[in-house]
């Protein structure tokens, strides 16, 4: 059976089924994640099963991850379909260096193109829900985005059901550009149970969510159990300790961690029957 792909959310853009998340991109986070050689082999392992839909984020890795992911997709950039997201802060000395508003918008924006090798995003996530911003702000903001035609599509993460449920309706009452997909859904503060709440990378390859939504990660990252015990320190600005990964942390400091995230590539492929 080959890879099957699917719509993204209510727009034309076809997206294959599963999605590699390259969180674990960079290996300069103090003894683990995938070297560039090694992503390379998960990437063009992904690119043989048909895969064509990668996502990454600014923060991960400090940028190396998007680094490398440029690097790796550049010579057929037009077949991928790159997705990365803004909002955790990159300069964590600067109550500016994170957030959703439009400074940061603007800045981490041209940031990632810059790290992505690129003239334009697929799709740009909001990474969290930044609770000081005024939600009319970040939805026109990222409708100037689309305008400028520096973003394809958007998308949002790790937000309240109701907060996009606001910023959808007004989107569609002002004509801005709306959510095309959703990560991760948090209600009441704590991941949804029938989501993907504790599910290892691998097993959430499963199939996208219900809404198209697709950001499952390789190599066993784990599903965060709340949203404010990780995000929020990067968000304000404070400074901290990346403690989330647990799943891959340990595996990734094992001499044969190339193994390990190449067989963690094969069991999501496998899972989907590819």
């Amino acid at each position: 059976m080959g890879m099957r792909y699917k719509l993204l959310g209510r727009t034309g853009l076809r997206v294959s089924e599963l999605c590699l998340g390259a969180m674990i991109f960079g290996d300069r986070r103090g003894g683990w994640g995938a070297s560039k050689d090694e992503a390379a082999r998960i990437v063009e392992r992904f690119a043989e099963a048909g895969g064509n839909f990668v996502d990454t984020a600014n923060h991960y890795a400090a940028g190396e991850s998007e680094r490398i992911v440029g690097e790796l997709t550049a010579a057929e950039r037009q077949r991928w379909v790159l997705s990365t997201k803004y909002t955790l802060s990159m300069r964590p000395d600067d109550p500016n260096g994170g957030g959703a508003h439009r400074k940061s918008l603007v800045q981490s924006l041209e940031a990632s193109l810059r790290r992505l090798g690129t003239d334009y995003l697929d799709v740009y996530w909001v990474h969290i829900w930044d609770v000081f911003t005024p939600v009319e702000e970040v939805v026109r903001a990222l409708d100037d985005v689309v305008s400028a035609g520096k973003v394809l599509y958007v998308g949002i993460s790790d937000t309240p059901a109701w907060i996009i449920a606001q910023a959808v309706t007004l989107a569609d009452l002002r004509g801005w550009s709306r959510f095309a997909g959703l990560d991760p859904l948090v209600q009441d503060g704590r991941w949804r149970d029938d989501d993907i709440q504790g599910v290892s990378g691998a097993d959430a390859f499963k199939n996208h969510r219900r809404s198209g939504e697709s950001d499952l990660h390789i190599a066993g990252g784990r599903a965060l159990e709340r949203v404010d015990d990780f995000h929020q320190p990067w968000l304000n600005g404070a400074r901290a300790e990346h403690t989330d990964c647990r799943a891959t942390h340990g595996q990734a400091q094992n001499p044969k961690r190339t193994r390990y995230f190449l067989n963690a590539m094969e069991t999501a492929l496998r899972i989907a029957g590819l």
